[in-house]
């Protein structure tokens, strides 16, 4: 499949770390990921894709006044290579968001084999804590996520002026694993737009769930295989209270994630087109929840308290 002939420019800063390759995907050929539609484990948002773990959609998660996140708006995961782009394409990606750097994608640039506009937004943390460790301490992992909160922030704030707008979604972001750079800019795009802390939370945790189920016969892209099995469940181990004490400390000195982004250039009436195109009713059989009354307090008032007590 050719790639089309319009991507955007890499925002690749000077001085950014040299970051690990990710391969070929082992045992899933593209007429494999073609040949059926892809489908969602049952009773999940996960989506088996051969080849490609980690894959899933928010919509579902609660967001403000009684709503929840559509389907088919935000997906997240590993970047893809060119053998299982076309999965995708079939899952009708119009955005990929690639959050890897330049030299993750001169090894294999599997987004660029998309019918997709690719983004390239490199993100990258301290990894002083990580790298060379088999069982990195969650302590490491945090202090990764909170040393790439100024580079990750722009990035969340243009995808949620993605969402603002027609024609781009679904939007995919994604990184090496779809754990830490992805975890990182998809915890402040669903945080900054109102979905529940505990959502985006969990939302998180679910990327452990992933890689803990493959089996050693399963397809997985090539990078995976640097270590042992037990060695990759190990380092995407994904718990929620690590998300959790990223985005306190965001609330505690911000106030709320939506004004931590706004603070990095993302408008309010932005804020407002993206929350009207990708939150839906919530329904409850033949029932549908409305939205909260107008004359409710805001929903960005409400964050701060929201984990002990209702907005009235």
């Amino acid at each position: 499949m050719s790639a089309p002939s319009s991507r955007e420019p890499s925002r690749e800063p000077a001085g950014a770390p040299a970051a690990g390759p990710i391969g070929e995907p082992a045992g899933a050929s593209a007429g494999e990921l073609s040949g059926r539609p892809p489908g969602s484990a049952a009773g999940t948002r996960t989506i088996a894709l051969p080849g490609l773990p980690n894959v899933r959609d928010s919509g579902g998660l609660s967001g403000p006044r009684g709503t929840r996140l559509r389907r088919g708006v935000l997906l997240r995961g590993p970047a893809p290579s060119p053998g299982t782009a076309p999965a995708l394409d079939a899952l009708g990606v119009r955005t990929v968001v690639d959050l890897r750097q330049q030299a993750e994608r001169e090894v294999v640039d599997g987004p660029g084999h998309t019918r997709a506009r690719v983004l390239r937004r490199p993100v990258w943390g301290d990894m002083s804590g990580i790298r060379g460790t088999t069982r990195p301490a969650q302590s490491a992992y945090l202090a990764n996520y909170r040393s790439m909160l100024e580079i990750a922030a722009p990035v969340a704030v243009e995808v949620v002026e993605l969402l603002a707008r027609a024609g781009t979604a679904p939007v995919y972001v994604c990184c090496t694993v779809g754990k830490d750079r992805t975890g990182v800019v998809c915890a402040l795009v669903l945080r900054g737009l109102g979905v529940r802390l505990a959502d985006v939370t969990n939302d998180y945790a679910l990327t452990g769930r992933a890689y803990r189920a493959l089996r050693p016969g399963d397809p997985r892209p090539e990078w995976s295989y640097q270590g042992s099995l037990d060695e990759l469940r190990a380092r995407t181990a994904s718990p929620a209270v690590t998300m959790r004490a990223l985005l306190d400390g965001i609330e505690r000195e911000h106030g709320s994630v939506g004004a931590f982004l706004e603070g990095h250039g993302l408008s309010p009436g932005t804020r407002r087109d993206a929350g009207e195109r990708v939150f839906e009713p919530r329904v409850f059989g033949s029932r549908v929840l409305e939205p909260r009354p107008a004359g409710a307090r805001p929903f960005d008032q409400c964050v701060p308290q929201e984990r002990t007590r209702p907005c009235p």
